[in-house]
């Protein structure tokens, strides 16, 4: 009779990116900037993928406009997503917007996806379970600039932020 032994290893579960992050007030002159727009050569450029058509660029010249821009989709690989490489958001939010704290934040995440992977497609999807966690910290991040910059909120915005359901 043959005898099966349960494997001591425990299946790895994937660690969870961390979205909770106690960020300093911003001066008012790094909230300006980041509320504010930035020119056509500041642009921050994404892509909308989709498997049928392919990517399309996209370009957003506002910290807000990133922030609501990113989207994982549904990870069935049907869905559109709603994507900028996280070096390159880490970069523009860093040298063109002038947010560290916040570009190291997004880092810390994106290092998880930097690594040599095995399969392309397993760390494509991982990216993109990542973008909730990355565009959690903007939002995070923008609702404190509009805070002290004493900026009203409205109601879709309230509902972007997390701040109403």
């Amino acid at each position: 009779m043959t005898e099966f032994t349960k494997s001591s290893e425990e299946p790895k579960e994937e660690p969870k990116a961390k979205t909770a992050v106690n960020f300093s007030q911003p001066s008012k002159e790094l909230a300006a900037r980041l509320l504010g727009k930035v020119s056509f050569k500041e642009r921050l450029i994404g892509s909308i993928d989709h498997p049928g058509p392919g990517p399309s660029p996209h370009s957003m010249y506002s910290f807000a406009e990133a922030a609501v821009f990113l989207d994982g989709g549904d990870l069935s690989g049907q869905d559109h997503t709603y994507t900028v490489r996280f070096d390159i958001l880490k970069k523009w939010i860093d040298e063109t917007l002038g947010d560290k704290e916040l570009a190291q934040a997004i880092e810390e995440i994106a290092k998880e996806v930097s690594g040599n992977w095995k399969a392309p497609y397993q760390q494509y999807l991982r990216s993109l379970e990542l973008i909730k966690p990355v565009q959690d910290l903007m939002m995070q991040r923008l609702k404190q600039c509009k805070m002290m910059m004493g900026i009203e909120f409205t109601e879709g915005e309230l509902e972007a932020l997390g701040l109403i359901r």
